[in-house]
């Protein structure tokens, strides 16, 4: 009976990978908990930690996945930068960085040396690891804009389709 279900649970995955309908992770849930566990992990540029009070009640964030050997990452970055610098970044939506880097001091260099002013999810974190099953796409550089309960409103990946970072910074334009 055991093999009969591990066989079908096997054809039933195929199927959905076939089909591009892979099961979409839950969105994270912003509650309490949930905010008091992620701010704990932020860091900014040079380590130090996040006001306890950042996240309280969100009602924008976007949650950007990169590193600093990624080509593409390196090229958006800057114009991530100029975007959240003239869009009053900190106060009208939080930007979280969560590094594809190799270690922690690869994530700060990269914050530092393309002077990142928002906060970063501590490498290697729960949290990280939690943004990342819950709204990674499959490549970077990938951007998420999410509501105040967590749900995607733009992503650079649309039904499995790389659209871009910068489609996220115009449905944030838009009021989305």
């Amino acid at each position: 009976m055991g093999k009969v279900l591990i066989v079908a649970a096997a054809a039933v995955a195929g199927f959905l990978l076939w089909h591009g309908h892979a099961p979409v992770p839950a969105p994270i849930t912003w509650d309490r908990p949930m905010v008091t566990a992620l701010t704990a992990d932020l860091v900014d540029k040079d380590g130090k930690p996040a006001p306890r009070e950042l996240l309280r009640e969100p009602k924008r964030v976007l949650v950007y996945f990169s590193a600093s050997w990624c080509p593409p990452c390196r090229a958006f970055t800057p114009e991530l930068v100029a975007y959240y610098n003239t869009h009053h970044g900190g106060s009208a939506f939080q930007l979280l960085f969560v590094s594809e880097d190799e270690g922690a001091g690869a994530m700060r260099g990269y914050m530092r040396g393309d002077a990142m002013p928002w906060w970063g999810v501590r490498y290697g974190s729960p949290s990280a690891k939690s943004l990342a099953n819950a709204y990674a796409g499959p490549g970077i550089p990938c951007l998420v804009l999410l509501d105040g309960q967590g749900h995607v409103l733009a992503d650079s990946y649309v039904n499995g389709r790389y659209v871009g970072p910068q489609e996220v910074l115009k449905a944030l334009d838009e009021g989305r």
